[in-house]
């Protein structure tokens, strides 16, 4: 990584080289009062036109968002306008500048030059060339990429009760209508029903992106792109039944995007015709754009670095508005995930996956064992959890042959030998804390306990969704269990709630998932484990997705760019300089007062305070009262306990915590405030270590 700033972020001072910066604004609340006619349309293909502050044409009920409607404004630089172009040309030539400083002037030792989220450029260097790499100037750092990325591997409408939400956007038949979602994944089965672009309009004059990766691309499916260098590179020639394309052969990415956006009512069938019942994606309305970064061998797919990279900084700059990526690698810094901070500047929300690595299944020590990938707070982090219909799928032949499942594997089934009371957490879904409480921060500056993981739980169980093969009246179906499945849901998720309010900052997305979340099961008990025990924040984070409440959260907790910046300088000053300039204003925060949807405060030794932030997204004024769960082992005290608060305004309020007794584990709770209409929750977690 070289230190100047990539595209979204260059805001001049190059003679010859104008600015490029990102014109995207830091927060919801400001959204709704933008004018984005003062911006460059030569740049910013969203100013062309007036205010984006276009209201809803129906208020909800008591309720609402007080931003809504509307064409969604893309404020991100053009990449095919002339000065984006002469930035990124720039950036190149410094990038095989720097290479050949090193001694790696070959074409082959460029792999690929990034520039649109990153100033960076993946590599193919000697151990020696990597050394000396190090030491020159304007070079930030160097980081060996790690090789191996995988995927975490239709009756879920119905249970999450998706009428309610799509209700809210205008019914099933325009839920997330011409809101572009990309997804990194193995590719997909185009033919495939779900995919038919019957019945849809132009595609979104903001799109900018191209289907270099199938022969035909239509009004639903608008792009397909594939990377493949970094993986060949690593792993050489693909296997044996892959497609040099953004064509799907192991069925991951078909699924994915199925789920996220796949069209409304489409009848699946066995291989022989059998229907088996309909299906719908989150945002059956939604557009789907294919980055394929994961190539298949021996069944399992897997993808490097350096493609998922390039992907992510391809589909950003085509225009996409939601990211699904079904994926991770252990990341165990922040750092490494520094292109999805730059996306989420760029206004896309990203969705990842918890992992399948799964809680310990010693009870015991599910408080002390890191399984959980995907761990940085600027984007959405996903479990899974069951349903009301869970099957089980065996293999035969060409055939899925479901059998009722009303347990899970032995051992929860030997737990919890009475009727299972769902949602409850996926055995494999992986869980926190990111480190081992018993850890000292100081031994990993770049990760840190303090920020609750996962943010949510949604359907992971044995879902249904498209597969390849068949073609435009055949939709052959497979069922996958995992991570994997419930993030593209996420996914669609937030593309209904991007539609409703289209100027809403990614966080903002976040947060009116997470605070309308569930922790309580069907049977009005709380959300179990796969051991018929209580989970915990840990485990399901916010807690289940609540699909009906999403679009009419009340108040939201809103972070900008720069609160993750800071954030990151908290933990790691040097680090941050590195990421964002010497001359970036970087004012360092504790990480437990980032302005998150939830609060955790690991090593508990003292009186601390927390502070937050909270906007009002409701039409009319609005009185809130403090809700307060108990929590074991530590006191809890909030202030104000009551506020008024008017559209668009914002407030602050405080939650000091003290430790009651040093048990040295997690102890967990809850605030929300409630005006008779919302429920806005928020998860605490706190490790206390002494007793005050």
């Amino acid at each position: 990584m070289t230190s100047a700033p990539p595209i979204v972020a260059y805001s001049g001072g190059i003679s010859g080289l104008k600015s490029t910066a990102v014109g995207i604004v830091e927060s919801a609340a400001a959204a709704s009062r933008l004018d984005i006619s003062r911006l460059d349309s030569a740049v910013y293909p969203g100013a062309a036109g007036t205010s984006s502050s276009s209201s809803s044409s129906s208020s909800s009920q008591q309720g609402g968002g007080g931003a809504g409607g509307g064409e969604r404004k893309n404020l991100r630089p053009l990449a095919d306008s002339p000065r984006v172009k002469a930035y990124q040309e720039h950036l190149h030539s410094t990038h095989k500048s720097v290479l050949a400083s090193v001694g790696a002037a070959e074409e082959s030792s460029l792999v690929y030059s990034y520039g649109f989220l990153a100033n960076s450029a993946c590599a193919s260097l000697t151990a020696q060339q990597a050394k000396n790499l190090e030491s020159q100037p304007g070079v930030g750092q160097v980081v060996r990429a790690k090789g191996r990325v995988r995927a975490f591997t239709t009756y879920t409408p119905k249970y999450m009760k998706m009428g309610k939400a799509w209700s809210g956007v205008g019914g099933k038949g325009r839920a997330g209508e011409d809101v572009i979602i990309g997804v990194i994944d193995s590719g997909i089965w185009p033919e495939h029903p779900s995919f038919s672009d019957k019945g849809y309009g132009p595609v979104p004059r903001r799109w900018k992106g191209a289907c270099t990766g199938l022969r035909k691309c239509n009004r639903k499916v608008i792009g397909a792109r594939y990377f493949l260098k970094g993986y060949e590179a690593e792993y050489g020639p693909l296997a044996p039944g892959e497609y040099r394309s953004a064509r799907d052969a192991g069925g991951h990415g078909t699924w994915c995007a199925g789920a996220a956006a796949g069209n409304s009512d489409v009848t699946l069938t066995e291989q022989d015709g059998t229907p088996i019942g309909s299906a719908s994606g989150m945002a059956p309305r939604g557009r789907v754009a294919v980055y394929k970064a994961l190539w298949y061998n021996a069944s399992e797919g897997y993808g490097h670095d350096c493609d998922i990279f390039a992907a992510v900084d391809q589909a950003v700059a085509d225009g996409v508005d939601v990211l699904s990526m079904s994926i991770g690698s252990g990341e165990d810094t922040y750092f490494g995930d520094l292109h999805l901070l730059r996306a989420m500047q760029a206004g896309v929300f990203v969705a990842t996956a918890a992992g399948n690595d799964g809680p310990p299944p010693n009870a015991e020590k599910r408080n002390t064992f890191r399984t959980l990938s995907n761990a940085a707070p600027f984007y959405l982090t996903v479990a899974a959890s069951s349903t009301d219909d869970d099957w089980v799928f065996f293999s035969r032949s060409a055939q899925s042959t479901q059998v009722n499942a009303t347990s899970l594997p032995a051992a929860a089934a030997a737990a919890q030998p009475k009727q299972l009371s769902n949602p409850m957490m996926a055995p494999f879904s992986s869980a926190g804390p990111p480190l081992k409480p018993s850890k000292p921060p100081s031994d990993s500056p770049a990760l840190t306990n303090d920020i609750l993981k996962p943010d949510i739980t949604a359907p992971g169980i044995s879902r249904v969704a498209a597969a390849p093969g068949g073609t435009i009246k055949q939709a052959w179906y497979s069922s996958k269990s995992g991570t994997s499945m419930s993030t593209p849901q996420l996914a669609g998720i937030a593309a209904l709630i991007i539609e409703k309010y289209p100027n809403w900052s990614p966080s903002a997305v976040k947060s009116a998932i997470m605070t309308t979340a569930t922790v309580m099961n069907r049977q009005g008990g709380c959300i179990q484990d796969s051991l018929g025990v209580k989970a915990s924040p840990w485990n399901y984070g916010s807690g289940h997705l609540n699909a009906p409440k999403i679009l009419n959260p009340g108040l939201i907790y809103d972070v900008g760019f720069a609160g993750y910046t800071n954030f990151l300088a908290g933990l790691n000053m040097e680090k941050a300089r590195q990421a964002f300039g010497d001359s970036a204003s970087l004012v360092p925060i504790q990480p437990w007062n980032l302005n998150q949807p939830n609060i955790c405060v690991s090593q508990l030794s003292t009186v601390v305070t927390v502070t937050r932030r909270v906007t009002s997204v409701a039409w009319h004024a609005r009185t809130y009262k403090l809700r307060l769960g108990s929590m074991p082992d530590v006191a809890v005290e909030v202030s104000p306990k009551k506020f008024t608060i008017l559209p668009w305004q914002s407030m602050t309020f405080s939650v000091t915590l003290t430790p009651k007794k040093g048990t040295k584990i997690f102890s967990f709770g809850s605030l929300a405030w409630v005006d008779g209409v919302h429920w806005v929750r928020t998860s605490i977690a706190a490790q206390p270590m002494v007793a005050l």
